[in-house]
């Protein structure tokens, strides 16, 4: 068992590279000057003690 596993979970959200990616993107398209929106949406996992079993075997 996994130390994780012991934690009392609702829920969290695991961040990856598609954050980073987006977070970069967003930058370079403001440093070349073009607009972009107040919110950027990027997607994220949702963690529940549903599914924390699967995430912990792939990472």
């Amino acid at each position: 068992m996994n130390k994780l596993s012991l934690i009392p979970l609702t829920a969290a959200l695991m961040a990856g590279p598609a954050q980073g990616e987006g977070a970069i993107d967003t930058l370079h398209r403001l440093i070349d000057g073009e607009e972009v929106d107040n919110a950027v949406w990027i997607p994220f996992e949702l963690v529940t003690p549903d599914n924390i079993e699967a995430y912990l075997r792939r990472n």
